[in-house]
């Protein structure tokens, strides 16, 4: 009973820090969002915002008082990098406030993920290209196996 316990108790902190793990990516896609969308934000308007309009995503992440919490912001804003999947950078967010304040950045980055997008499409296709090529080359082994047999 005692093993069963100790089981129950590692998976129920296990599916905890799973959701704390999504809780946190899901506010790191918020925070990138304000930031694509704020035309070069700062800090304060950006803590600002996460605080305002996200507050339970906020709350899900960070304990304490909005004072600290907005503490905490603003220090990942130089210290934390974001690695954003579609284009596959990663920059702090304030980095990521400078890249996206002018329209030419944006055209780049759309680019980028339009380019990345290809990349991985062909990659997929490679690596099936790849196992095809690989079955035929088995196939034909078993052919020549089986005429040297005859």
């Amino acid at each position: 009973m005692k093993g069963q316990d100790t089981t129950s108790r590692k998976l129920d902190l296990l599916s905890q820090a799973y959701k704390k793990v999504q809780e946190r990516d899901e506010l790191e896609k918020i925070g990138f969002s304000i930031i694509k969308d704020g035309d070069g934000i700062d800090c304060g308007q950006w803590v600002h915002e996460l605080i305002t309009n996200f507050p339970k995503e906020v709350m899900a992440v960070f304990d304490g008082d909005p004072t600290d919490i907005a503490m905490l912001l603003t220090d990942t804003w130089e210290s934390h990098d974001y690695e954003d999947g579609d284009s596959g950078l990663s920059m702090s967010w304030g980095e990521w406030s400078s890249f996206f304040s002018n329209e030419v950045s944006f055209r780049v980055y759309d680019r980028l993920v339009e380019e990345r997008k290809e990349f991985q499409r062909m990659e997929t296709e490679l690596a099936k290209s790849k196992a095809e090529a690989k079955e035929a080359r088995e196939r034909l082994k078993q052919i020549q196996i089986l005429v040297q047999n005859e």
